[in-house]
């Protein structure tokens, strides 16, 4: 599973550094979330995280991503989720998913399932992150700075502008402006003082789970977290790596499995939340410019520093930090996940695609319902095509037989 890692690739350049913090806007909000209204332990949190990133970056030699499992964020945050329901949803699903890899079941899901339901599953995850994204967008208000009202729109237009005017640029990646553009704004509102205290802390055991906490944490949480992780974290991240990466052979849907698996059986041990290896994040540290292993060490160091040397102070500090900035960045991070259903080109298939988007969107359990469904649809396509395929075969080039 482990490799060498050429000491050259450890050497950050400009946009490694800028692609390390690619997915800061869907990182951000959820994880500040749960840590503010579920009352985490910010320290922990940070720690587990930045180490899960410095193991991807072990076993994949590559960019992999690390993320909050968004189900289970979205019902933490609006329910108010506790810390032992948490850790028990992160222990469950961290199992189940170890079970389904030794055994092999995983690997058999990836290969049941059909490249247009896993589109279908990326382009459902691209729709609800954009409608994250819209609503801190159009925040509405001001922000005072050192006297100055700024409205937030601006800073929307601001920020929107800028990335698209950087799109292209490898010399100046638009993360080295936006990031330290949003911590300065961050900074104007508090102390400077105040944002550098230095609070010292280890991470502990966590002491919350329960035989209860765990059953209550399976039922609520990650009961409609597994298929999107399945489809998303595991099989869709394996199909993007290939697509973004064709030349690394790093990342295999058994060896995702293991790590996704380790990484939130550690979590509900140190209090951590339950994480992924998402395609969306992938899609975001790639489009903002990393491209190799430098880029997961350098987001898990600085993850791992801030939980060792800031603790309780992480929560203000990333409070600050203006939704507008944060919108823009998921907004563009999320385009970069719903261009990869560029691929699906037939007319069946695109509608296939959408359904399966809709119904994970939109729909309540949608990602538990559009898996099967994407499934279901998308093995009736080919088995429709089959008959076609060997049509054309027999005949020869024949433009007119569209499948």
């Amino acid at each position: 599973m482990l490799g060498k890692l050429p000491c050259r690739h450890l050497l950050p350049d400009r946009n490694d550094v800028a692609g390390a913090f690619g997915d800061f806007g869907t990182f951000a909000p959820l994880v500040v979330g749960m840590i503010s209204v579920c009352q985490l332990n910010p320290a922990n949190v940070m720690i587990v995280f930045g180490s899960c990133y410095l193991l991807g970056a072990l076993v994949y030699r590559m960019p992999i991503s690390v993320q909050p499992m968004k189900a289970i964020a979205a019902l933490a945050i609006a329910g108010g989720a506790t810390m032992g329901a948490i850790s028990g949803s992160s222990l469950t699903i961290g199992v189940a998913i170890l079970v389904l890899t030794i055994t092999g079941s995983l690997e058999w899901f990836a290969k049941m399932t059909p490249r247009v339901a896993v589109r279908g599953i990326q382009l459902g995850l691209a729709l609800t992150l954009v409608m994250t994204s819209i609503r801190f967008m159009r925040k509405t208000g001001t922000m005072s700075v050192l006297g100055i009202d700024i409205p937030y729109y601006a800073l929307t237009i601001l920020s929107f502008v800028m990335v698209a005017a950087l799109a292209n640029n490898r010399k100046i990646p638009s993360l080295f402006i936006l990031i330290p553009m949003g911590m300065g704004l961050a900074a104007a509102q508090e102390p400077f003082s105040k944002l550098i205290t230095i609070q010292p802390s280890i991470p502990a055991l966590n002491p919350e789970i329960s035989f209860n906490s765990v059953v209550t944490g399976f039922m609520t949480l990650a009961l409609p977290q597994i298929p999107l992780t399945i489809g998303n974290s595991v099989i869709a991240t394996a199909s993007l790596s290939l697509l973004l990466f064709p030349n690394k052979k790093t990342v295999t849907v058994r060896k995702l499995g293991f790590t996704l698996g380790i990484m939130n059986v550690l979590s509900s041990i140190f209090g951590g939340i339950p994480m992924c290896h998402g395609a969306g994040g992938l899609a975001a540290h790639y489009r903002f410019g990393a491209r190799t292993v430098a880029a997961p060490i350098v987001i898990g160091l600085f993850l791992v520093s801030l939980g060792l040397l800031y603790g309780k102070a992480l929560t203000a500090i990333l409070n600050l930090f203006p939704l507008p900035i944060l919108g823009v960045i998921l907004f563009f991070s999320v385009l970069e996940l719903a261009l990869v259903a560029r691929d699906v080109t037939r007319k069946y298939e695109l509608l296939v695609a959408i359904l399966v988007a809709a119904i994970c969107a939109f729909v309540p359990y949608g990602f538990l319902v559009g898996w099967p469904t994407g499934i279901i649809l998308g093995r009736a396509l080919e088995r429709k095509a089959q008959p076609l395929a060997k049509l054309v075969n027999t005949a020869g080039t024949s433009p007119q037989i569209d499948c």
